[in-house]
């Protein structure tokens, strides 16, 4: 059986002192000794657990998985000790001096629970940051997440990734990612972010992403909310779409190696006034098999590529596919 306490509660306990086997023969001295204990609300104590020299064992109690449990028992450096696992209010994580890279900070957050008044914000310092795997976000409250590098200069927050760099997937989601240069090693299906199986994505103003298979990659009934990102020079699609997914875009897409936008697979492309497509090989916005982009915002540009729409604009083709 298991109980609640809160506060301090004073218990006894039996501690095994030494233990010996002499002529076949197991004999054991047991000690009763009493504690005190300043506990958090709603601890659950576990009955029959092993207490080893006087300390409190991490085996000795269960925390519910529920919200509204303030810290957990954790053994650091020999020595046990509280550790906050709800976050309630603005914190910042910097990067690299509290962690040495995102992926540390992400780490930190494993067991925390980030309550929806609070906001978890990775600051990345300028430098240049090398990932041989993606950068994987997916805290259950990855809502309240932002990764931030220098957003009025970009370029000085460099991610060399030779895989994919950011994946959010699995129904996970991301509050924020900006300020920063992500650049790939070219290699096939990589993807600067790539935000599937039912997951969500904000993607800031102050992006560059180039030298990937795919720049952005949003697929399988996903979605994703695109500021005004460079993505550029990517070896097959700037951005594409794909799977029941959706984007709202207003990224300056350009000089790729194939198509600009591409939505496919019953998707949705709406592109704002200040997107661009511009010099994409070859097309700069193209729909295939039931999907559709909007791009006749007064401002949307789309110029300058092998071809600029697919199928022609205001009508349809591609398998039943639609471009306004």
């Amino acid at each position: 059986m298991n109980f609640f306490i809160s506060g301090i509660l004073l218990f006894t306990l039996t501690l095994l002192i030494s233990s010996n086997i002499e002529n076949g023969v197991k004999t054991e001295v047991k000690e009763r000794r009493s504690y005190t204990a300043n506990f958090p609300d709603k601890t659950v104590i576990v009955n029959d657990s092993e207490i080893s020299d006087g300390s409190i064992s991490v085996n000795q109690i269960d925390l519910p998985t529920t919200s509204d449990v303030k810290k957990i028992l954790v053994e650091k450096d020999g020595k046990y000790q509280w550790v906050e696992r709800i976050i309630d209010q603005d914190i910042t994580l910097n990067v690299p001096t509290d962690y040495t890279d995102i992926n540390m900070a992400l780490d930190y957050l494993n067991d925390k629970t980030i309550m929806p008044n609070a906001t978890v914000t990775i600051k990345v310092s300028d430098g240049v940051y090398n990932y041989s795997g993606p950068i994987s976000i997916d805290h259950s409250d990855g809502m309240n997440v932002q990764i931030i590098g220098n957003v009025s200069s970009p370029s000085l927050v460099v991610l060399n990734c030779s895989d994919s760099c950011f994946s959010i997937q699995d129904n996970k989601r991301v509050g924020f990612i900006d300020g920063m240069t992500l650049v790939g090693s070219s290699s096939s299906w990589t993807f600067g972010i790539r935000t599937q199986g039912h997951s969500w994505a904000n993607i800031g103003n102050n992006i560059i992403i180039y030298d990937f298979h795919i720049g952005i990659g949003v697929e399988n009934n996903s979605y994703a909310l695109i500021g005004e990102a460079e993505v550029y020079s990517n070896v097959y699609q700037g951005i594409r779409v794909n799977g029941s997914s959706v984007v709202t875009s207003s990224a300056n897409v350009r000089d790729n190696h194939d198509i600009g936008y591409s939505a496919i697979r019953h998707s949705v492309i709406t592109l704002t006034d200040t997107a661009r497509s511009i010099n994409n090989t070859t097309s700069g916005v193209r729909a295939d098999i039931g999907s559709a982009i909007y791009a006749d915002n007064p401002g949307t540009v789309i110029s300058g590529n092998g071809t600029n729409f697919s199928p022609l604009k205001d009508s349809e083709g591609n398998n039943e596919s639609y471009i306004r």
